[in-house]
């Protein structure tokens, strides 16, 4: 490394003194120095396909590809491909917030009561996802739940808005 026109302080901790060297030119020789950086990606930078070829066994040449991180991986896939599905859920229960009440004190409730299911739901997701690689009764139920709520609160939805279209 190579450095111009410039100066080192230094101060010493028991007096107020500092040294000032001034260079028009240093260089520097790092290549007997070990840094402290990573030099295999981490498990997050690693794309979805890599990651998928590992998990079915048809890993070639993948740095982060051992039996160890079976768990972290099937963890990671699950948080890129599974967890976006949970977005769509509380898009649902906020549209319930469009439904006209005829009380107020009703919509007050409502009101709430969609933040608190939200508020739950992403509570789970980000709960259970943490445990989808120890177990795959955990990373089915990961799987199912957001289809199964997607489904529920769009019927829920639709049941909703027929019942207040007939009730004007």
């Amino acid at each position: 490394m190579v450095l111009f026109n410039g100066s080192i302080l230094t101060a010493k901790k028991d007096s107020f003194e500092t040294n000032i060297i001034k260079f028009k030119q240093l260089n520097i020789d790092l290549k007997d120095l070990q840094a402290d950086t990573i030099i295999f990606p981490k498990l997050q930078e690693t794309s979805t396909h890599d990651l998928t070829m590992c998990l079915m066994g048809r890993n070639f040449n993948i740095t982060n590809c051992k039996e160890g991180t079976k768990k972290e991986i099937v963890t990671t896939l699950n948080r890129r491909l599974v967890l976006p599905l949970y977005i769509p859920i509380i898009a649902l229960l906020c549209s319930f917030l469009l439904i006209e009440n005829k009380r107020q004190k009703k919509r007050f409730i409502n009101q709430y009561s969609v933040f608190t299911i939200s508020f739950l739901v992403l509570l789970y997701a980000e709960l259970i996802i943490r445990y989808t690689g120890l177990s795959k009764i955990i990373s089915l139920i990961f799987l199912t739940t957001p289809l199964l709520l997607i489904l529920f609160l769009y019927f829920l939805l639709i049941y909703q808005t027929s019942r207040d279209i007939t009730s004007k």
